[in-house]
Formats: C-alpha cells, structure tokens, sequence
C-alpha cells in the first residue's frame, strides 16, 4: 500500500517543528504526522487565551515567542486561513513555512 502522506525532508532538519493553529485542523494536521513518524515540537497560535495550555501533549505558544526561535524552526501551516497566517507570518519575518494539504494525503512543501 502507497503512504499518501508524505513529508517534506527538509523538515526534518530543523530543531523544533512548529505546527502554526492550534485548532480542529491543527490537531489533524499533529495526527498526520505523528501517524508518519513525525513529532512536533509545539504549537503556535493567535489566541493569547491558550498561550502555555498544551493541546495533544505539545505546549501552545505566541507569535512572539515563535520568532526567537525562528532559525532553527520549521513551520507548518495546515488547512485553514493558511493564506493569511502565510502572510502573517512572513510579515513578521518568520522563514521556514511548510503548507500541508491534509485532505488529499499530507504533503508538506515551502
């Protein structure tokens, strides 16, 4: 059988795996690729109110604390407004961001 969810490699080059949206798509997103050996570092999300809660056992954290670990950070972007937080992100100077296309199979590409 053909795994349809495949990751990018460069992915795994990086320290920390942040998975940008802590929502419904987020979290499907987090079973995707613990389903392909892959594990998140964290969560990143816009939400102050879940700042420090940890959701599927990753802590959550802010925009601001994303961009202090920026170099050593691939960030993933699930379904979901990932055009906005795309240009959110870049706006703010975060590089590394993988989109994912979770409905057809995973397949992170930058």
């Amino acid at each position: 059988m053909t795994n349809l969810f495949l990751v990018n490699p460069k992915i795994n080059e990086f320290k920390n795996k942040v998975i940008y949206g802590a929502g419904k798509e987020g979290r499907l997103l987090q079973e995707k690729l613990l389903n392909d050996g892959l594990e998140i570092t964290y969560f990143a999300d816009s939400n102050p109110q879940i700042h420090g809660m940890e959701i599927m056992g990753k802590e959550v954290i802010s925009l601001e604390q994303l961009k202090t670990m920026n170099k050593n950070t691939a960030v993933l972007l699930s379904k979901g407004y990932e055009d906005q937080i795309y240009n959110m992100l870049v706006s703010n100077g975060i590089k590394n961001i993988f989109l994912s296309h979770v409905e057809n199979g995973l397949l992170l590409d930058d």
